[in-house]
């Protein structure tokens, strides 16, 4: 899987940003945006994962399979509430202080 895969990386403001690792956060992030989790191919023969709109609901997968996918790939999902754009980073670039004050246990 390739992290990073923002779909608009030039609007997104990296202090708004929140990382969300439990099943529950992402799934009600997720419900919140209207968006479903998808598995997209790449032309180098890879999977990643994303978010898509309800109305592309044709590449959707279900939540076992994402998160099936999301665990072995050691990733953490970054968040704007504000605006709801997403991206994947590796798990170990979180930085201090981007966990989302609203959950449990800050991430």
């Amino acid at each position: 899987m390739l992290p990073e895969n923002d779909t608009d990386r030039q609007a997104r403001d990296p202090s708004a940003e929140h990382a969300l690792s439990d099943r529950s956060e992402i799934e009600g992030w997720a419900d919140d945006a209207g968006k479903r989790p998808v598995v997209a191919a790449t032309p180098g023969g890879s999977m990643r994962l994303d978010f898509a709109d309800e109305a592309d609901a044709s590449r959707a997968v279900d939540w076992d399979t994402f998160f099936t996918l999301y665990d072995s790939a050691d990733v953490a999902l970054l968040v704007d509430r504000r605006t709801d754009s997403h991206r994947f980073v590796d798990d170990e670039r979180i930085p201090e202080g981007r966990a989302d004050p609203r959950t449990p246990g800050g991430r």
